[in-house]
């Protein structure tokens, strides 16, 4: 793995996506999203969720790709 702040790898169960803020309200429709439909989405394999992330589990950004 390249010298990097961040990762990127899928959404996984485990995320705490409850804990994710987004810190602007023109992204509560990513957070809503994030919170209640992104992993039962992945699970369906309707989209697949991705996020950046340093550490372990502070999620620093998040694309879906549909």
């Amino acid at each position: 793995m390249p010298d990097a702040d961040f990762y990127i790898r899928k959404l996984e169960d485990s995320d705490p996506v409850k804990d994710f803020k987004s810190g602007h309200s023109a992204f509560l429709p990513l957070k809503t999203f994030l919170q209640k439909q992104a992993k039962e989405f992945q699970q369906a394999n309707i989209a697949q969720t991705y996020v950046a992330l340093t550490g372990q589990t502070t999620i620093i950004r998040i694309e879906t790709n549909c």
